[in-house]
C-alpha cells in the first residue's frame, strides 16, 4: 500500500463537524443533560454565554 492511499481519518469532515473525533466529543458532552448543564455553567462563569446559546442551537 502506498502512502498516497493512506488518508488521515482525523482530517475528514464528519456530520458537519471538522472530523469524527470532534463530533464524538460533542456527542459525549451534550448528549447527557447533567454534563451539558455543567458545560453551560462553566461557559457562563467564564463570561461566554454566547457559546452556550450556540450549543442550544445545535440540537
Amino acid at each position: 500500500m502506498s502512502s498516497s492511499n493512506n488518508i488521515n481519518q482525523s482530517s475528514i469532515p464528519y456530520n458537519g463537524w471538522s472530523n469524527y473525533e470532534t463530533w464524538l466529543g460533542n456527542l459525549w458532552i451534550t448528549n447527557d443533560e447533567y454534563n451539558y448543564s455543567i458545560l453551560c455553567e462553566a461557559l457562563k462563569l467564564d463570561g461566554d454565554n454566547q457559546s452556550c446559546i450556540q450549543l442550544d442551537q445545535l440540537d
